[in-house]
């Protein structure tokens, strides 16, 4: 009789392994399968499980991957409302072309920081900030900063959607004319293209003389985005711009995000994490004013370095 029919029972223990462990660890996890018999004589070749080193990973697989260039650079930044420190000494790029989210609990200052990039502050008084926020090789933060070039350069986007008391078409070309932009063609030419880039124009192309007071919410975060797009931002900022919206709104201006960051750079601040492990290329997390952790997405939601993280986005607090 063949002596593997003599073999009645087989248990295994689950053979485990580390998901994605750090490169150059290479050793794989194992356990000795064990082979029982009910026959009196054992097997003449014994069951054995060799555990082997894995291949060392080649040289260019260790070497990280390139990153986008920076776009801005936050350096040691720190923000007062009056005498109050909310912002503690925050270093944070921002690459370009690339989707960067803001987490952490409620009073963590991520809104905090993402309003200090276009200098929203400044419109409240005995706030100050120290530290520098670099773009284009200037601190935006100087006093003698043009706060009218900087917000068309790092256009917002808030929790709730802001359409203009007129037109769907003069909502997007209010913009514009701010920039003295008059060509009516060319004004046109990118109020569709600004729609057409928010997922937009097939929904409001035969309503653009009217109100936009009469869209539905989805559709005013939308025009918002448009409207900020059509003065050719750098970076756009979203301040939980899709909290208050329906899940089919939210999943239409998702898409539109991941879609825009081959032409505009986006900062996130979510309390959903499930959105930020979607559509967010790096993610920092916030806790009481200084930045706890930074790094790719992937990283912070399955290898992050501080225990604080992995406690975050396992939902185990805030």
């Amino acid at each position: 009789m063949d002596k593997l029919a003599r073999v009645s029972e087989v248990s295994q223990t689950e053979v485990k392994s580390e998901i994605n462990p750090p490169l150059g660890q290479g050793l794989v996890k194992v356990t000795e399968t064990i082979a029982k018999t009910t026959a009196s004589e054992p097997l003449e070749t014994p069951v054995t499980v060799e555990v082997k080193e894995s291949p060392k990973p080649e040289k260019a697989a260790l070497e990280a991957k390139p990153q986008p260039p920076k776009l801005l650079t936050i350096e040691k930044l720190n923000f007062y409302f009056g005498d109050h420190k909310v912002l503690k000494d925050v270093d944070l790029p921002i690459l370009e072309n690339s989707i960067t989210s803001l987490i952490g609990p409620s009073g963590c200052g991520k809104t905090t920081l993402l309003r200090c990039f276009n200098r929203m502050h400044d419109l409240y008084p005995n706030n100050h900030y120290e530290g520098k926020i670099v773009m284009d090789g200037r601190n935006i933060l100087d006093k003698g900063e043009d706060l009218i070039w900087l917000r068309s350069r790092l256009g917002m986007v808030f929790q709730k959607p802001t359409p203009f008391p007129m037109s769907v078409y003069d909502n997007i070309a209010y913009g514009l004319k701010l920039k003295k932009i008059t060509n009516k063609p060319l004004v046109r030419e990118l109020v569709e293209k600004s729609l057409k880039q928010a997922n937009l124009w097939e929904e409001v192309k035969d309503r653009l003389k009217e109100s936009a007071l009469g869209l539905s919410g989805g559709q005013q975060q939308r025009l918002s985005i448009a409207r900020s797009l059509a003065v050719s931002p750098a970076v756009l900022l979203f301040d939980e711009a899709t909290s208050a919206l329906d899940p089919i709104s939210s999943a239409k201006i998702e898409e539109m995000m991941v879609e825009l960051k081959k032409e505009v750079t986006m900062v996130v601040v979510t309390h959903n994490m499930q959105q930020a492990a979607r559509i967010s290329d790096y993610t920092a997390l916030m806790w009481l004013g200084s930045l706890v952790e930074y790094g790719a997405t992937t990283d912070i939601f399955t290898r992050p370095k501080m225990k604080m993280t992995e406690q975050y986005v396992a939902g185990n607090f805030g």
